[in-house]
């Protein structure tokens, strides 16, 4: 794990849906600001119960992510919001947990 995005995959997601006009906003606990950063000003500094959104999706899985932050994660998704897990970072336990709490999920990857 590490706060070194440079070379992320996220990235070029990120600028996709920018370009498609598309508003976002993006959270890594182990990224600091920094103003050279294209994308700074979308960054949110923690999860935030009162955000909600469409889709969420998991670009990168770090340890400290547990099944609380899951049910954290489910909380920032609207009504039949949608969680994509862009790495399949989570097993078929987890995904069951999700779809209890109402979440559609979509695994890409591996």
């Amino acid at each position: 794990n590490t706060g070194d995005i440079r070379n992320s995959p996220v990235i070029e997601l990120m600028k996709l849906i920018e370009k498609e006009g598309m508003h976002f906003s993006w959270y890594d606990p182990l990224v600091t600001p920094n103003p050279d950063f294209e994308f700074v000003d979308s960054q949110l500094q923690k999860l935030d119960k009162e955000t909600q959104f469409d889709l969420v999706v998991i670009g990168a899985w770090h340890e400290h992510f547990e099944i609380e932050d899951q049910i954290r994660i489910s909380s920032l998704l609207k009504d039949n919001g949608v969680l994509v897990d862009g790495r399949k970072y989570l097993d078929k336990h987890e995904i069951a947990n999700l779809k209890t709490l109402g979440i559609r999920y979509i695994g890409v990857g591996r």
